[in-house]
C-alpha cells in the first residue's frame, strides 16, 4: 500500500480520504469497506479501527488518535487532545484557505492529487483569517456535505467552484483570535497570566459571549448575530481576557451596569453561558472568577436567609424566593405570571404572594394519597379551582413534560375542612358522593365544593377508604320538596324504565325525554327531575334488547334474529339513546309468534 504522511495539524478524516486517493480505492467508503475498516470509528478515534488503520498505514495508534475528531458527549468534540463545544465548530462543510492549497500544490515530494491537506483549525468557527498567510478563509456557498467526509472527492468535484472562489483575494490581517489559535497549535506562547490557565475552548467560547454582550448588549442572543458580527465580538472579548483578571472584571462592570436585580438580569446571557459551563472542571477559573465579582459588587444582605431583605431594597429575585420559600423557580414564575408580575423585575412586596406556598409543592399522586382519592379526581379539583396548580405547562428540552405540582399546604387544608364539616352522626338513609353522584347526575367535584363551603349541613363520615365513598350526604339535603309527587330524580328514573344511566343521559340531552333542573330546598345543589306521568308513558311504548330477553326468556341471539328477520328498525338509534328502542307496536305480533314457536319445540 502506498504511504502519505500524517501532518501534524491534519485531521484524520483527511488523512484516510488521501490514503485512499494515493492507492486508487476510489470512494473513502469503498476504501474503508474494503479493508474491514468503520469510517465512523476512525472518524471518532475507536480503538478498534485506529488499531487496523495503524496496521496499514504504518503510524502509531497514539498520533492517529490523537489527529481524529473523537465526539466526547453529544455537545463536545476532542480535537488534538482538546475539548471544544459543538457550537465552536464547523461541521459538515468544506472551509480552506486558498493561499494554503496553493503551497500544498507545490510540495513535489507529494503523490499527485493527494498534496493539499485539511488542516484541523479550519474546523474552529473563530478561526477566520490563515494567520500563515493573512488569507480569509472560505467556504463552498451552500455547501453542506454528509458526516462521511471525503476530502479528496469534494476537491475533485469542486475544483471549479474552488478555483473561482480562490481567485481575486486581497490580503487581511489576521485578527488577535486567529493568531491565539494558531499559537495554540502550532507553538507554547504566552498570552498572559490568566489566558494561559485556561483551555483553548474557553478562552474562545467565553471571549465569544463576554464580547457580545459587551458590543451588542447583555440580552443580545447569538443566533440572531452574523458570523462576523460574533467574530468581531470574540476579538473584542479575547483581548479583556488577555488583559488578565482587572480588565475581566472592569467588563462584568460595564455589562452590570444599570440593570434591576437578580443575577440573570445583572450579566443577561453571559451569565446564562456561565451556568451552564460551571459543571465543567475547565471552567472553574473562570467561574471562580465571576462569582468573585458578583460577591464583591452585589453583597447579599445578612437577612437574605429570612423571609424579605432589607427596607431600603425594592426588588428581589425569583432566585431569592425559591431559597426562602422552599418551591423551585418554576414554580414561582408560574405564581408571578399569574399575577401579572414581570419575573425579570419583582418589587419586594411580591414576596406577600407566597406566604400561603412556603411549605413546598407536591405532585398530584401525592395529593391524591393525602386526600384518600386517584390522581384524576386531584385534577378535577384543580381544573375546578378547588387547587392551584402551580407549574408550568410546558415541554422541556428531552421532550418531557413537567411534573404536575400543587400546594401541600392547599392540600392538607381542603383534607382538614372535609374532616371538619363532616361531624353528622352517620343516618341508614345517607349516601356517599359516589353514589350520590352516580343516582342523581351531580357532579361530584360540585357535591365536594359544597361540603367544603358548608352549604351541605348533615354530612357525615362512613369510614370507608375512599374519600368518595367516605364521605355521606343526607338525601333531604338534596331534594326539592315541590317535585316529590309528580316528579323523580335520576336514580328513580333509572328504576321505572330499567336502563343505564348512560342511556338515561342521552334520552335527556337528545330531549326524547323531557326534564327539568330544580334547586334543591337550601339551594346547594342542582338536578334533574323527570315526570312519573311521561316515564311510564315510554316504557310502555319503548322496550330495549334486554328487556325482551329479561320479558320472553329468549337468548340474545333470537331476540337480534327475530328483529332482522322481520326488518324491524329501532325507533330510537344507539347514538341518540345510548342503547336502541323498538317500538312495541311494530314487535308485538312476531314476538308472540316466536314465543308460541318456542313452546313448540321444547321438551316435554
Amino acid at each position: 500500500m502506498l504511504q502519505v504522511p500524517l501532518f501534524e495539524d491534519e485531521v484524520l478524516p483527511g488523512f484516510v480520504s488521501r490514503l485512499a486517493k494515493a492507492n486508487r480505492m476510489g470512494p473513502l467508503g469503498y476504501f474503508c469497506k474494503a479493508y474491514g475498516m468503520s469510517f465512523h470509528g476512525l472518524n471518532h478515534g475507536k480503538p478498534d479501527a485506529i488499531e487496523m488503520l495503524s496496521s496499514f498505514a504504518g503510524l502509531p495508534s497514539e498520533q492517529l488518535s490523537h489527529h481524529a475528531t473523537g465526539v466526547t458527549t453529544y455537545r463536545s468534540t476532542t480535537l488534538f487532545g482538546q475539548t471544544f463545544e459543538q457550537a465552536l465548530l464547523i461541521r459538515n462543510t468544506l472551509r480552506f484557505c486558498p493561499k494554503c492549497f496553493e503551497a500544498d500544490e507545490l510540495c513535489d515530494d507529494r503523490i499527485p492529487g493527494t498534496r493539499r491537506y485539511r488542516r484541523a483549525l479550519w474546523l474552529l468557527k473563530p478561526y477566520r483569517i490563515c494567520h500563515v498567510h493573512h488569507c480569509e478563509l472560505v467556504e463552498l456557498p451552500g455547501r453542506k456535505t454528509s458526516p462521511s467526509f471525503d476530502f479528496c472527492v469534494e476537491l475533485d468535484v469542486e475544483q471549479e467552484e474552488i478555483q473561482r472562489l480562490s481567485s481575486g483575494l486581497s490580503d487581511r490581517p489576521a485578527g488577535p483570535v486567529d493568531l491565539f489559535i494558531g499559537d495554540r497549535f502550532y507553538s507554547n506562547v504566552s498570552h498572559g497570566p490568566l489566558i494561559d490557565q485556561l483551555e483553548t475552548a474557553v478562552v474562545l467560547n467565553i471571549s465569544r459571549v463576554l464580547g457580545v454582550a459587551l458590543v451588542h448588549g447583555r440580552d443580545q442572543t447569538l443566533e440572531l448575530l452574523t458570523q462576523d458580527a460574533v467574530g468581531d465580538a470574540t476579538d473584542v472579548g479575547y483581548e479583556v481576557l488577555a488583559g488578565g483578571v482587572d480588565q475581566f472584571h472592569k467588563a462584568l462592570d460595564r455589562i452590570s451596569e444599570g440593570a434591576a436585580a437578580g443575577t440573570f438580569l445583572r450579566y443577561g446571557r453571559f451569565y446564562t453561558h456561565i451556568r451552564q459551563s460551571q459543571h465543567k472542571e475547565s471552567y472553574q477559573q473562570i467561574c471562580e472568577l465571576f462569582q468573585a465579582h458578583v460577591a464583591e459588587r452585589y453583597p447579599l444582605t445578612a437577612s437574605v436567609k429570612k423571609f424579605a431583605r432589607t427596607q431600603e431594597e425594592k426588588w428581589t429575585t425569583v432566585a431569592h424566593i425559591a431559597a426562602v420559600t422552599g418551591l423551585s423557580p418554576p414554580v414561582v414564575r408560574r405564581r408571578l405570571t399569574d399575577t401579572n408580575i414581570n419575573t425579570k423585575a419583582i418589587p419586594v412586596s411580591a414576596l406577600a404572594l407566597f406566604e400561603r406556598m412556603s411549605g413546598g409543592t407536591i405532585q398530584f399522586r401525592e395529593a391524591a394519597t393525602i386526600l384518600r382519592c386517584k390522581p384524576m379526581l386531584v385534577s378535577q379539583l384543580t381544573a375546578a379551582g378547588v387547587l392551584r396548580r402551580l407549574d408550568f405547562d410546558q415541554i422541556g428540552h428531552r421532550g418531557r413534560r413537567n411534573t404536575r405540582l400543587i400546594s401541600e399546604v392547599e392540600v392538607k387544608e381542603l383534607h382538614e375542612t372535609i374532616q371538619k364539616v363532616a361531624t353528622t352522626a352517620l343516618e341508614p338513609e345517607m349516601q356517599s358522593i359516589k353514589e350520590v353522584s352516580e343516582r342523581m347526575g351531580i357532579n361530584r367535584i360540585d357535591l365536594i365544593v359544597k361540603i367544603v363551603r358548608g352549604e351541605l349541613k348533615r354530612v357525615a363520615l362512613s369510614g370507608r377508604p375512599s374519600l368518595l365513598d367516605d364521605v355521606m350526604v343526607h338525601p333531604s339535603e338534596l331534594k326539592n320538596a315541590r317535585f316529590s309527587g309528580s316528579h323523580v330524580d335520576n336514580a328513580v328514573a333509572l328504576g321505572i324504565l330499567e336502563i343505564s344511566q348512560r342511556s338515561l343521559l342521552a334520552l335527556q340531552n337528545n330531549r326524547l325525554i323531557g326534564f327539568d333542573e330544580v334547586r334543591s330546598d337550601n339551594g346547594a345543589v342542582v338536578y334533574r327531575v323527570t315526570s312519573r306521568a311521561e316515564l311510564a308513558e315510554f316504557r310502555e311504548r319503548y322496550v330495549t334488547v334486554n328487556q325482551l330477553i329479561k320479558a320472553t326468556g329468549l337468548s340474545q341471539r333470537q331476540v337480534r334474529s327475530l328483529l332482522r328477520g322481520n326488518a324491524v328498525p329501532p325507533a330510537i338509534s344507539t347514538a341518540e339513546g345510548g342503547c336502541a328502542f323498538y317500538d312495541r307496536a311494530q314487535i308485538g305480533p312476531f314476538l308472540e309468534e316466536a314465543l308460541w314457536r318456542v313452546k313448540e319445540v321444547a321438551p316435554v
